[in-house]
């Protein structure tokens, strides 16, 4: 019963390359949304979003898009392929180095690019949301034999529904949590921007983004001033 389970499994991930293409856009597209709303709702200017194209936000977005999938795919090829070792000590051992050493990396303020750790994490959570995929699909044929066992299966698909429910949140989430993380570190004024010279205006700007004949600017001042301009009006681009 077990192996149907897993024969069944391994079938409805084998999915033909259009259905897996279709299935990888529209993930894509979400994960810049999500991301590009953290980013823009951080900055206080989310309404920014509305007057953004798909192809941009998905073109803009590549740099975090690429490596999540990568993360994902890697976390689904790790649960099949070494399914056994990663459900054993050593693999749960693997896991808590990596989520222990990261911690105590932070805490000793060791510099660690958040990007690491947000793809370190999603690789984990997919390895998790993938076992609670098997598990499910064992546990729901499951036959019924007395009160007790029944009480037992109930919390097990419980559980396991929770640790899906869990993983797919967290994976939504994460883009959503870098997205304000870099937006933090703008605010925080970390992060090297472009130094803009408009012909009329003569504050200093920083050049957030361009969107086709347009950019975006922050002042280099007041981090919650910003501009849209069209790419004439520009005179200069220093690089900081």
């Amino acid at each position: 019963m077990v192996q149907d389970n897993e024969t069944n499994f391994n079938k409805l991930l084998s999915l033909g390359p259009l259905e897996v293409a279709t299935i990888a856009f529209f993930i894509s597209v979400g994960i810049s949304l999500i991301y590009k709303n953290g980013f823009y709702s951080k900055l206080g200017i989310d309404w920014y979003l509305n007057n953004l194209s798909p192809q941009y936000i998905f073109m803009s977005s590549l740099g975090l898009v690429l490596p999540i999938f990568l993360s994902i795919f890697l976390g689904v090829f790790l649960s099949i392929k070494y399914k056994e070792f990663m459900n054993s000590i050593g693999g749960q051992a693997l896991y808590l180095i990596f989520v222990f050493g990261g911690l105590i990396a932070i805490k000793l303020g060791l510099h660690i690019p958040f990007i690491a750790i947000i793809l370190i994490f999603i690789l984990f959570i997919t390895m998790l949301m993938i076992e609670s995929i098997q598990a499910l699909s064992n546990i729901f044929t499951l036959p019924d034999v007395n009160v007790i066992h029944n009480k037992i299966t109930v919390l097990m698909k419980s559980f396991m529904l929770i640790s899906l429910v869990f993983s797919i949140f967290s994976i939504c989430y994460s883009p959503y949590l870098y997205g304000q993380a870099e937006a933090t570190e703008i605010i925080s004024k970390k992060t090297r921007l472009n130094l803009i010279e408009l012909h009329s205006d003569k504050h200093n700007w920083l050049l957030l983004e361009m969107n086709g004949d347009k950019a975006l600017l922050i002042n280099s001042i007041d981090l919650q001033s910003f501009k849209i301009v069209e790419y004439k009006d520009i005179k200069e681009i220093k690089v900081k």
